[in-house]
Order: structure tokens, then C-alpha cells, then sequence
């Protein structure tokens, strides 16, 4: 069962899909709905909501851009002991009730490990993957010396997924769903020049808020959940990506540092990795999203 319609609270077109296993996807549509589409594996937090930021761009560029909650995130609903090898298949799902054929991926942040197992398991539907300022699989964060000590410290704690470090993101997620201004403000503090210079426009703030708030408003489970995935060891191999990728990774990005994107290069088959001085783990996909997403297309 698919539904569609145009979401109040957001002004964008939502839809929902009923999978058989009694789950239920939420994905938000921005951009061109008669483009090449382009499906969106947000970050962490995230939700749907996130492409937004890139809706009137895409329109220009006539790509039509799908974001779609993971499990647990925004109205998706959750899915205990899920593996990050499972997503294409609800990435599937959407683009069956959509009617795409063939799509492209694109996985921004902790979306980028998401983008890849689509490459890896939808080669017949999969046109070309981007991965930008992705996060690294586990083996990859020892090489991350210029990693802000809160990002690493999560994912440490993260892959162990005891009680203690659910609680822990539990409370994160609560302070996700409550941050106002002036926690955003406090927040934006911690990051290079580049990413606070993007992270300050009004529109922006507003845009990112939203995406984070929707994306934590079920609580810490899922998303307790969704970083003990990322943390340890991942359940598809980088080298069985089997489509065209286009890496993208800012040289100052302190949040998933450069030495990530390296890694993660060096193990794909057909990868194109571009390292961008001078860009932040923000700034990179808000600065070059017209590139990016023309180079996904073309």
C-alpha cells in the first residue's frame, strides 16, 4: 500500500509505502518530480527532510531528489536487529511505489555507508553512487587523528551497544528534539571557519533543524542503533560496490576526517575521489551540491 500527499507541517510531497513485513517507509520528494531521480541516504541525526536544503537547485538542474527516514528515523517505522545490507531493499520499496527503473544514489555523512551497500546489492537498478564526506568503516577510525573528540568518542561508545551507550544516545536524541537557537548557535561553535560560515544563514539553521528534530523525534533507540551499525565491522564488502562512485571529501572535514574518505576510496573498483581544500564536513555539500548532484546525473 502506497500513500502521497503534500506534508503541512513542511510544504514538500511526502509518501509512505506498506512493506510486507508490516514495516511502514516514510520518503519526501524535492526538486524536479519529472527529473532522473536521485535517492538520498541522509546523515546522522537526519530524516527525509534533509535534501530539502538542495530542493530549488535541484529543480534547476531537473533532478528529482527522494529522501527516505531509515528505520526508526522520522515516521519509519523501526526494525530491530536490522543490518545496513537490508536498506537497498527498502530503498527498493520506495522507488518500486515511485515507478523508477534506474536512480542514482547519493549518501551524505553517515548516509554515505547506506549509498554504497545500494551500489553494492541494486547494480540492476543503481546508475552511479556519491558518497559525500562519508563516514569509514571501523577499520578506517584509527586513522582518523583529526577527528573532533565527540564524533569519535559516540562511535566508540556506539559499538559496544550496552545499555549505558543506548542511554547515552537516548539523551542525545532528546537534546536533538529540544535544541533551540541558541543550542544550534553553541553547537556551530565547534566547527572549521568553512562549516560555520554555511551553518550560520537563516535558512540553513532553519532547514537542518527541522531535518534533525523529525529525524530523532521517535527517541535514542534507532539512532542508537543506526551508530552501532556504522561502529563496527560492516555486513557488505567495499570492493563489491559494483557501480560507477563519485567520492566527494572536504580536506578539513574534522567530523568524518579525510584519511576516512581515503580508505574508503582505496577499497572501491570504480571510484572517482575528489578532496576539496579547505572544506568542512558541512560546507562541502552545501558549497558544491551543484556539482555533485550534475556529476550523479550525467
Amino acid at each position: 500500500m502506497v500513500g502521497r500527499g503534500i506534508a503541512v507541517e513542511t510544504g514538500v510531497t511526502e509518501g509512505r509505502v506498506a512493506l510486507p513485513d508490516g514495516r511502514t517507509l516514510a520518503w519526501a520528494e524535492f526538486g524536479d518530480p519529472r527529473g532522473r531521480p536521485v535517492v538520498y541516504c541522509h546523515g546522522f541525526p537526519g530524516s527525509r527532510l534533509e535534501p530539502r536544503v538542495a530542493d530549488e537547485l535541484a529543480s534547476r538542474l531537473e533532478v528529482h531528489l527522494i529522501g527516505v527516514d531509515r528505520p526508526g528515523y522520522g515516521q519509519s517505522t523501526p526494525a530491530s536487529g536490522r543490518r545496513i545490507r537490508e536498506w537497498p531493499r527498502d530503498v527498493e520499496a520506495v522507488a518500486d511505489a515511485l515507478g523508477l527503473e534506474r536512480f542514482a544514489v547519493i549518501g551524505v555523512s553517515a548516509g554515505g555507508p547506506y549509498a554504497a551497500a545500494c551500489g553494492c546489492e541494486l547494480p540492476e537498478r543503481v546508475s552511479r553512487v556519491a558518497i559525500v564526506c562519508g563516514l569509514g568503516p571501523p577499520e578506517s577510525m584509527g586513522r582518523g587523528a583529526q577527528m573532533h573528540w565527540y564524533a569519535r568518542w559516540g562511535l566508540r561508545v556506539a559499538a559496544g551497544f550496552s545499555p549505558v551507550s543506548r542511554w547515552l544516545l537516548a539523551l542525545f536524541a532528546l537534546g536533538v528534539r529540544s535544541v533551540g537557537e541558541r543550542g544550534y548557535e553553541l553547537w556551530v561553535r565547534r566547527y572549521s571557519a568553512a562549516d560555520r560560515e554555511v551553518l550560520q544563514r537563516p535558512e540553513v539553521r532553519s532547514l537542518l533543524l527541522a531535518a534533525f528534530r523529525e529525524g530523532a523525534r521517535n527517541g535514542g533507540a534507532a539512532l542508537a542503533e543506526d551508530l552501532a551499525l556504522l561502529a563496527r565491522p560492516w555486513d557488505f564488502p567495499l570492493d563489491g560496490v559494483q557501480v560507477p562512485v563519485d567520492l566527494w571529501h572536504g580536506e578539513a572535514d574534522a567530523v568524518v576526517p579525510p584519511e576516512m574518505g581515503r580508505y574508503v576510496a582505496s577499497r572501491l573498483k570504480n571510484c572517482r575521489a575528489r578532496f576539496l581544500p579547505g572544506e568542512g564536513h558541512f560546507s562541502l555539500p552545501l558549497a558544491h551540491m551543484d556539482v555533485i548532484l550534475s556529476a550523479l546525473v550525467r
